[in-house]
């Protein structure tokens, strides 16, 4: 209930400030390249950040003081950064901004994972925050007031939606509730008898260490979030370049696609396997943006986001599964910020830097073109891990 009731609000805020953040920098009047650029400098902020507070909520043994913080860091910064036009200022904000933001869902996740432990069911706690984030996206497309078309009104709504999960997150999160629930030994009696071998064996013999197949698995996310990075881009994509105004509507109806998916996604992840559902994820997101690309209109915006089930809803919660069995409890918060961060922050960064340069010289279908066809690198990746001392059979028991 508890942790339901936080990814709803957090994502009320999220829904909000990461959909609408590339038309808010374009309203302070930064230009494509600089909007690439800032919102490279966001994710990239993204990686440092979360890694600190993530280690710290581990050093510390609690969470609530962390989830406080990242939303105070979201928080403050949103009105400074709308009134005061300036580059370096706007970085200085955009970066704090960053830094609160992409630490609240790592932390969250982790306290997750270890309340359902490496067999639970991730996505059924997970799925409130995306209804959330449908009904938010849906109500900012249709408010008759401070319409999301504005810096300064994108600016009110992060605040409002930021001081409603910061009174929910203080309010009702209770660290004492949640510690204690990840012992393998116990968890794994949620899993069969090869899975619960997996589940123990991964959590004693990590150690200090990240293990080979715990690195090659983030690089194979890393390769496929980077080709996810013009996903960013779709708000500007629509507003400015197809003149249509419905940013609310493509956000939340990719993000319907992907409820079904937190129900079944126990179920694909046992039956399939983490790595494979990755690589899944990873050629849909290349589908994604070459629907995109030769269908140059609202047509092939809605049928690339009706594989966000796959691109974002299998992929993400396939992500979560592999982290979970292949780090232990007592530093599942590192390993969580390890995937946000070096997995996805770090490739977005440079995804959105390059995204912006592309769109200002060669346009949006080259981007996407360019973007969809590199989704062969995480794939080529998962045929090599798949050949090598990993054998299906062990990704698969490794979920």
């Amino acid at each position: 209930m508890v942790l339901g009731l936080l990814n709803i609000v957090y994502f009320v805020m999220y829904a909000i400030l990461y959909p609408y953040l590339p038309i808010l920098i374009r309203g302070l009047g930064y230009t494509p390249v600089a909007v690439g650029l800032l919102m490279g400098l966001f994710d990239g902020a993204g990686i440092a950040g979360p890694l600190i507070i993530g280690s710290l909520a581990d050093k510390w043994g609690m969470y609530k003081r962390p989830l406080v913080i990242s939303v105070l860091l979201t928080v403050l910064p949103v009105m400074p950064l709308v009134l005061i036009r300036n580059p370096l200022v706007s970085a200085v904000f955009i970066i704090i901004i960053a830094i609160g933001l992409r630490s609240y869902q790592p932390l969250l996740d982790a306290i997750t994972t270890i309340y359902v432990g490496p067999g639970g069911n991730y996505g059924r706690i997970r799925v409130s925050g995306s209804i959330a984030y449908v009904l938010a996206m849906l109500f900012y497309q249709v408010t008759p007031f401070f319409y999301p078309d504005s810096a300064f009104n994108i600016g009110v709504w992060t605040i409002i939606g930021g001081v409603i999960c910061l009174g929910v997150t203080a309010a009702v999160f209770n660290d004492a509730d949640f510690r204690d629930r990840g012992d393998p030994e116990q968890s794994a009696g949620k899993l069969s008898p090869a899975k619960a071998a997996a589940a123990k064996g991964a959590a004693r013999s990590f150690g200090k260490r990240w293990s080979q197949v715990f690195v090659l698995g983030i690089i194979m996310i890393a390769l496929s979030r980077f080709n996810y990075a013009p996903v960013n881009f779709l708000g500007l994509y629509v507003t400015e370049a197809l003149q249509w105004n419905a940013v609310g509507i493509i956000f939340s109806l990719a993000a319907i696609t992907e409820i079904p998916i937190m129900f079944l996604a126990r179920r694909l992840i046992l039956r399939f396997g983490s790595l494979p559902l990755l690589a899944f994820g990873a050629l849909c997101t290349g589908i994604r943006m070459l629907l995109y690309a030769v269908f140059p209109g609202p047509g092939g915006v809605v049928a690339g986001q009706l594989l966000h089930f796959a691109s974002y809803g299998i992929f993400h919660n396939a992500a979560v599964a592999f982290v979970s069995v292949n780090v232990p409890p007592d530093k599942r918060a590192l390993g969580m910020t390890v995937y946000l961060s070096l997995g996805t922050g770090l490739p977005t960064f440079i995804g959105n830097i390059l995204a912006g340069f592309i769109i200002e010289e060669a346009g949006w279908k080259n981007l996407f073109i360019l973007y969809g066809a590199s989704s062969v690198l995480p794939l080529m990746l998962f045929v090599f891990i798949s050949r090598s001392a990993f054998k299906p059979s062990n990704l698969k028991s490794r979920l």
